[in-house]
């Protein structure tokens, strides 16, 4: 993430690390970066970001990690974060799971548990 004195030529210029899940061809950020005709310097590509968190933690290396994933680790990791100098935009995020576990009332009660924690509205009672 990059904001604060951090241009869109330096951000793009940077040395990337890029995360491309085995099911992507490529990193997602890169096809959207390539789409507005901004391509970004990727030096490696990890399968998770978890991977690319501690790269960047151990390298000077950067990489556009899912903001709640940098709240997460930025601390403990001794992190520098800032905004990605572009409209990153949103996108949809969706809960999937097996029809059979549909009707199962404690997979209802955990799906339900993790829409109202990412959703910020706990429905977690002591």
């Amino acid at each position: 993430m990059y904001r604060k004195n951090f241009h869109l030529k330096t951000f793009l210029e940077a040395p990337h690390v890029a995360v491309a899940a085995v099911e992507f061809s490529a990193d997602p950020v890169d096809t959207w970066l390539q789409e507005m005709g901004h391509p970004r310097n990727v030096v490696v590509t990890v399968p998770h970001y978890i991977e690319a968190l501690h790269l960047v933690a151990e390298t000077e290396l950067i990489a556009v990690i899912p903001e709640r994933l940098v709240r997460a680790y930025a601390s403990k990791l001794n992190l520098v974060t800032k905004a990605v100098p572009l409209d990153v935009g949103t996108f949809d995020e969706y809960l999937l799971h097996s029809a059979r576990t549909h009707a199962d009332l404690g997979c209802s009660w955990l799906r339900q548990m993790i829409k109202s924690l990412c959703s910020g509205k706990s429905a977690y009672r002591k």
